[in-house]
C-alpha cells in the first residue's frame, strides 16, 4: 500500500531516510509536512521562580517516555534546589510505576502528576508558561510537539540524544544527553540548565497548525490534479 502512494508525508527529518531506505522508495516520493507547535498568547505571564523552580516532563505515561528517568535523577536534584517540583503532564498506564518509584526515592511531594485535557490549549499553554525548563527523556519521538509547545514560550528544554529528539540539539534547541544517561548525569545536565538554560532565540519560527494544514492541502490538490506524474 505504502509503495503504491502518490506521496507520502514525514514529519520529521530522520523518517526521510529511515522510511525511504526501509521501504524502497525514492527520496523524491517524500515530502516533510511537521505538525503544528504553535498555542494560544498567554497574557500576563506569571514570573518564573527561580527559589522554586518547576520542571515538566509532558507525554503519555508509557516507560519508553522516559518520566521514570527524570524521577530517579530527582534526589540529586533536589540537594541543590530543595523547593523544586516536578510537573508530569500525562495520563496512561505507566502511572502507577511512576507513583510508586517517587514513593520508594522519597519524592512524592515534589512530584504531581496530572494531564491537561487534549483540547484545553489555553491552559497547556498557561501551565508550561510557569515552568523553567522542560525534559523529554523518551527512547522515539515523531515529532516532540511538548518540547516545541515550550520552546514556542520560550522555555529552554533538555532532551534525550534519540531519535526525533536529537534533531532539536543538532539546531541548537535544546541540549542533549544520552540515552543511557544516569540518574546523578540527569541531574547535573537539569542543574546545568536551571543556572544557565539554553534559551530558543526569541525569532524563532516554529511551523502553526495553519502551515500544516496549507501545506496538505497544496499537496492533496497537486496528487488529485497531477496522479500520473505523482506516482
Amino acid at each position: 500500500m505504502l509503495a503504491r502512494a502518490a506521496r507520502l508525508v514525514a514529519l520529521a527529518e530522520f523518517e526521510l531516510a529511515l522510511f525511504g531506505d526501509r521501504l524502497g522508495i525514492p527520496r523524491e516520493r517524500f515530502i516533510l509536512i511537521p505538525n503544528g507547535a504553535d498555542l494560544p498568547v498567554v497574557s500576563n505571564p506569571p514570573p518564573i521562580d527561580s527559589t522554586a523552580p518547576i520542571i515538566a516532563s509532558v507525554g503519555r505515561l508509557e516507560r519508553y517516555k522516559g518520566h521514570q528517568r527524570l524521577i530517579a535523577a530527582l534526589p540529586s536534584i533536589l540537594k541543590e534546589q530543595p523547593n523544586l517540583r516536578l510537573w508530569i503532564a500525562g495520563s496512561g498506564p505507566y502511572e502507577s510505576h511512576l507513583r510508586d518509584l517517587a514513593n520508594r526515592l522519597s519524592v512524592a511531594d515534589h512530584v504531581d502528576i496530572r494531564s491537561i485535557p487534549a483540547g484545553d490549549r489555553q491552559a497547556m499553554a498557561a501551565e508550561l508558561s510557569r515552568i523553567s525548563l522542560l525534559v523529554l527523556l523518551s527512547e522515539y519521538e515523531t515529532q516532540p510537539i511538548a518540547v516545541l509547545e515550550g520552546l514556542s514560550l520560550g522555555r529552554p528544554a533538555l532532551v534525550a540524544d534519540s531519535p526525533g529528539l536529537s534533531e532539536l540539539a543538532h539546531r541548537g534547541l535544546a541540549r542533549a544527553v544520552p540515552l543511557d544517561t544516569g540518574p546523578e548525569a540527569i541531574a547535573a545536565a537539569v542543574l546545568g540548565q536551571l543556572r544557565d538554560p539554553l534559551l530558543p532565540p526569541r525569532d524563532l519560527k516554529l511551523p502553526t497548525w495553519q502551515d500544516c494544514a496549507d501545506q496538505l492541502l497544496t499537496l492533496y490538490d497537486d496528487v488529485a490534479r497531477h496522479p500520473a506524474c505523482a506516482s
